[in-house]
C-alpha cells in the first residue's frame, strides 16, 4: 500500500472526492494497492511515493478452513443439515473480522520517484 501522487490521462486510479469514489484524470493524491502501483510505474503516471507499507503475506486461516470445510462436507454428505450450515457459519464469519489485521513490516514517508 501507497500513498502517492498521480499524474494521468486516464481514469485508472480511485478517488475519494466528497465521499464518493471517483476516477479523476490530472494531477492528484491517492493510495494505490501493489497492483495499481505497478500499473502506475509501468504506465509513467507515478509522481510522487508520499509513503507506504509494507506487509508480509501468509495464509492465516488454512487450518481453520480445512477444519471447517471437511465437516461441512462430512455434515452435508450425511444430510445433517443443521450442522452443515453451523458449520459454513464458522467458516464465513471469521475471515471478515481478522483478515485485514496483519503486520507492518517496513513504513517509510518522504520518497520522490
Amino acid at each position: 500500500m501507497a500513498n502517492v501522487d498521480i499524474s494521468t490521462n486516464e481514469p485508472a486510479y480511485a478517488y475519494k472526492y466528497n465521499g464518493k469514489l471517483v476516477f479523476p484524470t490530472g494531477k492528484f493524491t491517492t493510495t494505490l494497492s501493489s497492483a495499481g502501483l505497478r500499473y502506475a510505474i509501468k504506465n509513467g503516471h507515478l509522481v510522487r511515493i508520499n509513503s507506504y507499507a509494507v506487509y508480509e503475506r501468509s495464509i492465516i486461516f488454512k487450518d481453520y478452513v480445512n477444519y471447517w470445510h471437511n465437516l461441512k462436507t462430512r455434515y452435508s454428505d450425511a444430510g445433517n443439515v443443521v450442522m452443515k450450515e453451523i458449520s459454513k457459519n464458522f467458516l464465513n464469519y471469521l475471515y471478515g473480522k481478522f483478515a485485514q489485521q496483519k503486520d507492518i513490516v517496513e513504513m517509510s514517508e518522504d520518497i520522490t520517484y
